[in-house]
């Protein structure tokens, strides 16, 4: 599900709702409403920060629309349609740079890079193709973005690496299967959901395998965390059980 965003002293939650509470900023020190805006239903994916026309602003990929929000007032700077009605998973986390944002979503959706600089967003690339993200969020290191498309429930996802500057496809790994990828400097880390450990460099020119392990088994569908060189995955081993595993790596 999609997690708040902390942007100094204001909380930022994406929740669905009428009434403009589509999106909700809370004071972080007393938890008072800083202010609501959007009528929009709310997605699975997280906001994210920026800066645009020299303001403080979040990103919110909402049910239908992304949003982009000043930060201070909840006023709407710039949207774009994302998204649609009925079967949608728009769970991937925005990917920000300049002004310029990659959004992906899944079932039919596909992924767009838009330039947020003009008053009315305009498209560098996009396709429905490319990437299509069910809920990992793609990676970037340089001038390329790594990432996993394709849908879980059908067994169709493969890892491929995308030129960020125009979306074309450097290399793919078809069947990789589904999951989270982290980047650690020059390596990405993929934790697959089926408990599978992938690290391989972030290299353009082809998929390089450095190492790759198996987790103790059970589902792995929650994001892993690095940190200190320690990854923490959380494994579901049924409807009532869990637990958190730490790793050196």
């Amino acid at each position: 599900g999609s997690t708040p965003l902390v942007v100094g002293q204001t909380l930022i939650a994406l929740i669905g709702g009428r009434n403009g509470a589509g999106v909700v900023a809370l004071d972080v020190q007393n938890g008072k409403t800083r202010w609501t805006a959007s009528d929009e239903e709310a997605s699975y994916a997280s906001p994210v920060a920026m800066q645009i026309d020299n303001q403080p602003a979040v990103v919110a990929v909402m049910g239908l629309n992304t949003l982009v929000l000043d930060l201070e007032s909840g006023k709407i700077m710039r949207s774009f349609d994302f998204g649609r009605r009925g079967p949608v998973v728009n769970a991937a986390t925005p990917l920000v740079d300049g002004t310029r944002l990659f959004v992906t979503a899944s079932y039919g959706i596909g992924c767009r890079m838009v330039d947020l600089k003009p008053e009315t967003p305009t498209d560098i690339w996009q396709s429905r193709d490319v990437i299509s993200s069910q809920y990992a969020s793609p990676v970037r290191s340089g001038d390329f973005l790594y990432a996993i498309t394709g849908r879980q429930d059908i067994g169709d996802a493969g890892l491929l690496c995308v030129r960020w500057a125009d979306g074309k496809t450097t290399w793919t790994r078809p069947d990789f299967g589904t999951g989270h990828l982290i980047i650690a400097g020059d390596r990405v880390l993929a934790q697959l959901t089926d408990g599978r450990l992938d690290l391989f460099a972030a290299d353009p020119t082809d998929y390089k395998r450095l190492a790759t392990t198996d987790l103790p088994p059970g589902s792995y569908k929650s994001l892993p965390a690095f940190s200190g060189g320690t990854l923490f995955c959380r494994r579901t081993i049924s409807s009532t059980e869990g637990e958190l595993i730490a790793l050196q790596w």
